[in-house]
């Protein structure tokens, strides 16, 4: 999901920015496997700017950032299988996520779709100035937000063949068979 990485982050030290990304992967399972779910994992990092004056007061100024996760399974002939999203704000630092789908029985072909959307917004303070004269001069937080290393997991598992039901089938009547006869004997 290197695409993911690259497009899911912006930054701004003045209003409002904001960035997106929009994937979507087409898996086939080979014959003899089904999916039994996926996970997207990785770390938000977010950056919310200082907005304190130089004596730790509060400035009047503002920083926002924000992120939307959507991730969506769905076969091709049969609709939406699993779909998952989340929401984050005012992150500041690192903040690892996993989105994990519900479990699953899927053979054949899966789509997988993600929209990301990653939103800034960061608005300038003023340090003070002179009592009586203007205010000091204006200080630009700076507002961030970004994923880093997304991993998308597909989990599997084979599925029997028919002639394996059939064995277990022959072999539970030869157990049976044997009890029988122990039985009677």
């Amino acid at each position: 999901m290197t695409d993911a990485a690259d497009m899911a982050k912006t930054s701004t030290t003045l209003g409002e920015n904001g960035n997106g990304y929009n994937g979507m992967y087409t898996i086939t399972l080979r014959p003899g496997y089904r999916m039994t779910g996926f996970s997207v994992s990785g770390t938000m990092f977010g950056g919310l700017g200082e907005i304190t004056t130089p004596g730790g007061l509060p400035g009047e100024g503002t920083t926002k950032n924000a992120m939307k996760l959507q991730f969506e399974a769905y076969r091709p002939e049969g609709g939406t299988v699993s779909a998952m999203h989340a929401d984050y704000s005012m992150v500041d630092g690192k903040l690892p996520f996993v989105l994990a789908s519900e479990p699953l029985s899927v053979t054949g072909t899966i789509n997988l779709s993600t929209w990301t959307m990653v939103n800034v917004n960061s608005y300038p303070y003023y340090l003070p100035g002179h009592p009586d004269g203007p205010p000091g001069r204006e200080v630009y937080p700076l507002a961030t937000m970004q994923v880093l290393k997304p991993t998308l997991t597909i989990y599997t598992s084979a599925v029997p063949e028919p002639e394996t039901y059939g064995m277990l089938l022959a072999g539970m009547a030869v157990i049976g068979l044997a009890r029988r006869r122990r039985r009677a004997a």
